[in-house]
């Protein structure tokens, strides 16, 4: 985990937009290219960071080597490269997928909602099955768990799985989610593939005091940065001056 790493993240005391992307996917497991082609791309596009977050189940055998490319091919590079991981929440405790060890070894840690979880572990919610209240409430329980465990630096695309399926946080919620975050500094992600969180969302996290985590959740070369930086200076810049 980050611990002690300067943070790449946007702060709450000057909201100055970073150029990095802080979740990217590779070959090792649903990503269409390999670590050397993203740091390639990443490097023509002039960002400053990136983080690659392969998915990670408590049963990888991939990591030792994922990490070590990772490791051996950013040394000759002027770009910041983190090695990190995107762990699936599994149940509504917040525990994630991955080994104490790979949490340690990861330089950023993404926890993640990719199913409604329950108090059973890989137990999921059928959505279609189930009541609109439950679903959000487990997912909302399952977040605060996540932030309070200590065990990741950044929610990834927190909100991305109840606007699938139409729902969102209320605005206690969100409010309950943004102080959790503040507390316990961990970065709340704005996921430019899904287009979250909302606008109220974002500015709910900037009362609070939010760190927030830019990244594309890229999976092919041509989303690795697709992050329009001047826009979201401007909606921070816009924040800054009304809070």
């Amino acid at each position: 985990m980050l611990y002690n790493m300067n943070f790449p993240f946007i702060c709450p005391n000057n909201y100055d937009v970073p150029r990095v992307d802080l979740h990217i996917h590779t070959i090792y497991t649903d990503g269409s290219n390999t670590i050397n082609e993203i740091l390639q791309k990443a490097m023509l596009m002039n960002i400053e960071t990136i983080a690659i977050t392969d998915h990670v189940w408590k049963t990888s055998t991939y990591l030792d080597q994922y990490f070590d490319e990772i490791k051996t091919k950013r040394e000759s590079i002027a770009l910041k490269v983190l090695a990190g991981i995107e762990a699936k929440i599994i149940n509504i405790n917040g525990d994630i997928d991955a080994t104490p060890d790979v949490i340690d070894e990861s330089e950023i840690v993404l926890g993640s909602l990719h199913s409604i979880p329950t108090d059973e572990d890989y137990a999921f919610l059928d959505v279609n099955r189930t009541e609109a209240d439950e679903v959000i409430n487990n997912s909302f329980e399952a977040l605060i768990n996540l932030i309070e465990s200590k065990r990741v630096d950044v929610v990834a695309h927190p909100t991305a799985l109840l606007k699938k399926y139409g729902y969102n946080f209320n605005t206690e919620q969100m409010e309950e989610i943004a102080s959790k975050a503040a507390k316990y500094n961990v970065a709340i992600e704005i996921n430019t593939k899904y287009k979250v969180p909302s606008l109220k969302f974002i500015k709910i996290c900037v009362n609070k005091g939010v760190l927030f985590s830019l990244g594309s959740d890229a999976h092919t070369l041509k989303e690795i940065g697709n992050i329009n930086y001047a826009y979201i200076s401007k909606i921070f810049n816009g924040m800054r001056n009304t809070v």
